[in-house]
């Protein structure tokens, strides 16, 4: 599905509503500064601890060779394989320059994600897939967003496929990804500012939900929830702490 908006084109994959909820878990500190700023930082894949993000694994992209039926080797067709997978392989490598945002499709809280995605002071924060692209301004890129699938990589796949492809390691994520790719111009920076409003031009308030550690102690975090409950930008927002319980 493609949809523009004036210069803003993005495009999604695997069937997705525009209005499905999407949940972010983030620092407090960096959270503060996209609402006073009015800025999303949106960082290059290939700075990602996950060496996976800029080459898929070596083993799954090349297959071992067996021999033919006469029990020989077809070098024709092997060295036409490895052409192939190579120029794959590099392709894939290449959207590590891609700026890439990752959000979560799974509604319920997950503890490890907050202490993988989080530190200690951190929020999760919900809005729509409609609503966050046409809240930033991402006119000079082309924006894809697709839902992760978990079921590895192999040569067969498509270059579409692979990246939005992860190992079932990570299948509890439930993981959806935008990806910014620039139109016509290379960024030397590893990361991307984009200017984000707040409330869409119907004065809706583009993230509906706060949601605060459960890292936090309850006293704190019942000041810091009546503190952002006083931000004008946050005023209509549903904010509250997590119900996880810590032993």
């Amino acid at each position: 599905m493609e949809q523009s908006e004036d210069d803003k084109t993005y495009f999604i994959f695997n069937d997705l509503l525009t209005d499905t909820y999407i949940y972010r878990y983030m620092d407090l500190d960096h959270f503060l500064c996209m609402v006073k700023d009015r800025k999303f930082y949106v960082s290059k894949k290939k700075c990602f601890e996950d060496l996976n993000e800029i080459r898929p694994p070596h083993k799954n992209l090349y297959p071992i060779c067996v021999g033919g039926n006469n029990g020989t080797l077809d070098y024709t067709h092997i060295a036409e394989e490895v052409k192939r997978i190579s120029k794959k392989w590099k392709d894939y490598k290449d959207t590590g320059e891609w700026f890439t945002s990752c959000w979560t499709l799974r509604r319920d809280e997950n503890y490890l994600m907050w202490k993988a995605y989080a530190s200690k002071f951190g929020v999760r924060i919900c809005t729509t897939i409609d609503r966050f692209v046409d809240s930033i301004t991402p006119n000079d890129f082309f924006v894809l967003c697709g839902r992760i699938t978990y079921d590895g990589y192999y040569p067969e796949k498509e270059s579409e496929s692979l990246i939005f492809s992860k190992g079932k390691y990570y299948s509890n994520e439930e993981e959806l990804r935008f990806y910014f790719i620039p139109k016509s111009f290379q960024v030397e920076k590893d990361y991307i500012e984009l200017a984000i409003k707040l409330k869409d031009d119907n004065s809706q308030d583009i993230i509906k939900e706060i949601i605060l550690s459960p890292c936090i102690k309850k006293k704190a975090a019942e000041e810091i929830k009546n503190l952002l409950g006083n931000i004008t930008e946050l005023k209509n927002c549903n904010i509250s702490i997590s119900k996880i319980e810590l032993k």
